[in-house]
């Protein structure tokens, strides 16, 4: 498969055809909820960390409401693995994403959109965006699992690029501190 940069400058596989058993899905704003479901019972079957369930479920919900909201009202989802990578593509026929780089940049404070995507970069390895042949836009989202194929279920070695997301959870907190800065800001006086 074709290899692709990443903004950071790390390698990342490019993606390509999604594998076998692949979870596909239609989705529209009714249907949202259902969406969320799907990936968390298909991410469980894939014996995904807790964690990495809660990063791809947030992903693909974020991803699936801009397709709703600039895409035309209703998209497609498709997740797979391949190897120590999990991929989540969501596609519409909305008019597209002009700029590549969205989201790369945290939203300022008092911006009432522009957090969706952000977020989507600080979980994702690699955030891919694009237009899909016949009109419409693509957004494939990689996220690195951070353990070999061969280990077994439950089984996870540690990723010092998510060191973060460890140090939260030994802390008992519930939100990382850049994620309580970005949204629950202290009003003064309070």
């Amino acid at each position: 498969m074709p290899r692709t940069e990443s903004p950071p400058g790390r390698p990342v596989r490019h993606p390509g055809v999604p594998a076998a058993g692949a979870l596909e899905q239609q989705f529209d704003l009714a249907g949202l909820g259902a969406l969320r479901d799907a990936v968390t019972v298909y991410a469980h079957r894939l014996h995904v960390c807790r964690q990495q369930v809660t990063n791809l479920v947030m992903v693909a919900g974020e991803l699936a409401v801009n397709a709703i909201t600039h895409g035309g009202g209703s998209g497609r989802l498709v997740v797979w693995r391949d190897g120590p990578l999990l991929y989540c593509r969501v596609t519409d026929q909305g008019p597209g994403i002009t700029d590549a780089a969205i989201g790369t940049a945290a939203p300022e404070i008092t911006a009432t959109h522009g957090r969706g995507i952000w977020m989507c970069r600080q979980v994702c390895r690699d955030l891919l965006i694009g237009r899909v042949g016949g009109g419409g836009a693509s957004a494939t989202a990689v996220l690195d699992l951070g353990r070999p194929e061969s280990s077994g279920p439950g089984r996870r070695i540690a990723d010092p690029g998510r060191s973060r997301w460890a140090a939260v959870r030994k802390a008992g907190r519930r939100h990382p501190a850049w994620l309580r800065r970005t949204f629950f800001p202290r009003v003064a006086g309070t």
